[in-house]
């Protein structure tokens, strides 16, 4: 869910730098006309014609991954065949479309497939851990693969060493708070074994489709932010609005539906309410960052206002504090990786 919803939030956040731009709606020709801004002074210029391919290929593979690993018998070839697939598929799109079938590439691909070469090795150890219940295990050691197909593939493409090299800091980065995230949650068991569980998902009631549910929530946020971005001067207030709304969906999502109607929860909302109140400050805020061109500082005013929301509900609400400290760490550590990805990479500069 926090692929989607962060990555394309940093990489939409280019577009700032231009200084003219020509007044879009998200429709179609949207993206074609988005692309006749000005020359951003970047390291890499961004296609935004493949922002809904990396939105469709980020949520594809979330929703296999969590397919597969929602049974109590896991398909785990097909989970390691989508990752080498789709994960590459989401490397590509990153890399400009003139390079993409350059003889680098080509060695980088070859590399990034060889560290998948083991399937049944890697199947064997990922049933080893889940044998054992340990769901974490068996992410870490797909995370362990990401990473060493990534280096491989930087080793043999020099030219694009760097690129290929953050995107890995990335996954580890990102990996590292989802597993974070996991545990905090309860999400993916450890312990116990299987069969006395009887599912995949540690968590009671995070079924797959509760996890689908949460990353469909999550793209609509992005979906959201991709309206507002396209508008010149940028619709801010239309985002914060409907952060306010779709970011409490969020947090409902993980509170069991039962407590919904508690006086605790009804505090929370109260809490969360209060950090959105002064919404024209707020869009006042992003869009004198915008202007500024100081896109780090638009960013943060949009999560921070989420997070320090979460972390109010969560001093309100106690019996939920776990969780909702939960979802704003992820969303503050998730942030993190992305812009410090756009920026090893050169779409919001050095």
């Amino acid at each position: 869910m926090a692929l989607t919803m962060k990555i394309v939030l940093c990489v939409l956040a280019i577009s700032a730098r231009s200084p003219q731009a020509a007044r879009v709606s998200v429709s179609e020709g949207a993206l074609a006309l988005a692309e006749k801004r000005s020359t951003v002074d970047l390291g890499r210029e961004f296609d935004l014609k493949k922002l809904p391919k990396m939105i469709n290929a980020g949520m594809n593979l979330g929703i296999t991954l969590i397919s597969a690993f929602n049974e109590a018998d896991p398909d785990i070839e097909l989970a390691i065949e989508s990752l080498e697939i789709q994960g590459w598929q989401l490397v590509t799109l990153m890399i400009p479309d003139e390079e993409k079938d350059s003889t680098a590439m080509m060695n980088a691909r070859k590399a990034w497939d060889d560290a998948f070469g083991d399937i049944p090795g890697l199947v064997e150890r990922i049933q080893a851990s889940w044998a054992k219940s340990d769901a974490q295990g068996a992410l870490e050691i797909l995370l362990e693969v990401v990473d060493l197909g990534l280096r491989a593939a930087a080793t043999v493409a020099p030219t694009e060493a760097r690129f290929i090299s953050a995107i890995s800091d990335f996954a580890k980065g990102f990996g590292g708070t989802v597993s974070s995230f996991s545990k905090k949650m309860d999400l993916l068991s450890s312990g116990d074994s299987l069969a006395q569980t009887g599912d995949g998902l540690g968590r009671d009631g995070w079924d797959g489709a509760h996890m689908n549910k949460l990353l469909t929530t999550s793209v609509g946020l992005v979906t959201t932010l991709i309206s507002s971005l396209l508008e010149e001067p940028p619709d801010f207030r239309y985002a914060i609005d409907s952060f306010k709304v779709q970011g409490w969906q969020l947090a409902k999502l993980i509170v069991p539906r039962t407590e919904w109607r508690s006086q605790a929860f009804k505090s929370a909302k109260r809490a969360w309410d209060e950090v959105w109140a002064d919404a024209a400050d707020l869009t006042e805020q992003a869009l004198s960052a915008w202007n500024g061109g100081n896109v780090d500082q638009m960013i943060d005013v949009i999560v921070q206002a989420v997070e320090k929301g979460l972390r109010t509900a969560a001093h309100v609400d106690t019996s939920r504090e776990r969780e909702l400290n939960a979802v704003a760490d992820l969303i503050n550590g998730v942030s993190g990786s992305c812009m410090k990805l756009a920026h090893e990479i050169g779409w919001l500069g050095d």
